[in-house]
């Protein structure tokens, strides 16, 4: 139960933010990082008995709070364990290509502009390769919505 409980108060604490509800955000943010925390993988010890995709997406989850909490270090640790794990399977590039834009964003907000731009660069050719030429979106003109799109809800 606390990993989709874990993902679902994560998820709904990004709602809070987009509709300006600050207060709830961090409190759906603090109880979705306290399940998720408390998952095997992040216990001493672990038997790493859960799936790299899945591991990759809780550290991507856990690196937007730590960075939406001014915690630079710690979300820059988590984005690229989940970065790595994806680029180790080829069925996750829609999931490596979200991560990078994530990280992307991440890393311009923080001020770190040519890292910023060198990861944006890599997400638009990850989403590039995914989709055909006819389907794609001018890779310019690509937006947030356009990469949380590309991967399918129910694999988060």
């Amino acid at each position: 139960m606390g990993r989709h409980a874990g993902l679902a108060y994560t998820e709904l604490g990004l709602a809070y933010i987009l509709n300006e509800r600050f207060e709830d955000a961090i409190m759906a943010n603090r109880a979705g990082r306290a399940l998720l925390m408390e998952l095997p993988l992040f216990k001493e010890g672990s038997t790493g008995q859960i799936s790299p995709s899945y591991t990759s997406q809780v550290c991507v989850k856990l690196a937007e709070y730590d960075a939406i909490n001014n915690q630079a270090e710690a979300a820059s640790i988590y984005f690229d364990h989940a970065l790595k794990n994806f680029a180790h399977h080829d069925l996750m590039k829609p999931e490596l290509a979200l991560a990078k834009h994530k990280k992307a964003r991440f890393m311009h907000d923080i001020g770190d502009f040519a890292a910023a731009e060198k990861l944006a660069k890599e997400a638009r050719q990850l989403y590039m390769e995914v989709l055909s030429a006819n389907n794609a979106t001018a890779v310019d003109a690509l937006c947030d919505d356009d990469f949380e799109e590309f991967v399918p809800f129910w694999s988060r």
